[in-house]
């Protein structure tokens, strides 16, 4: 439904590594076919669904992994807000965003405890499960059915922009 309802770019991503199964870079610049959508799928039962995030699909994501990154990011995200959240495995959170205007690369610890899944990124999605049978869920009432995608805030852009272009960024974009 990812693919279809959403019009997402899609891959197969391994349990064990968080990996593609694939060689997945066509993939950031065209969205595969339901037939290969399928024949992954019939390959690897067990994959777990990535979302090529950026231009491609049209949305970024905020992965927030630990206390450190959900107290930073407060900064710069106001509450409430009504966008697309999962929860991961391990706790950590996946906030869901319309793709900005300016297109904004993968970037890592910008924000401590946050990543940036932009162009040249993915993210893994729900309902998928890990190794371990741990899932990746929609927050109740926050799933990309229930509510709209928001636009990336203006505090969060203005600070990788500084950030970025002042050089205190010492490496991570892809």
């Amino acid at each position: 439904t990812y693919s279809e309802k959403f019009g997402f770019s899609v891959i197969p991503i391994r349990q064990d590594n968080k990996k593609p199964y694939i060689e997945w870079k066509p993939f950031q610049k065209k969205r595969a076919s339901k037939e290969e959508i399928i024949g992954w799928w019939k390959r690897w039962p067990n994959a777990m669904i990535g979302i090529v995030t950026g231009a491609i699909s049209g949305i970024v994501v905020i992965d927030i992994d630990t206390n450190e990154g959900h107290k930073a990011i407060q900064k710069y995200i106001p509450e409430p807000l009504l966008t697309p959240i999962c929860q991961t495995p391990k706790g950590g959170n996946h906030l869901y965003f319309k793709q900005p205007e300016k297109p904004i690369s993968n970037n890592t610890r910008v924000v401590p405890g946050c990543d940036f899944r932009g162009d040249g990124g993915y993210v893994i999605a729900p309902p998928s499960i890990n190794q371990d049978g741990n899932a990746y869920e929609w927050l109740k009432g926050l799933s990309i059915h229930e509510v709209e995608f928001q636009p990336l805030p203006d505090a969060y852009i203005n600070y990788l922009n500084n950030y970025l272009a002042f050089g205190g960024y010492k490496g991570g974009v892809t």
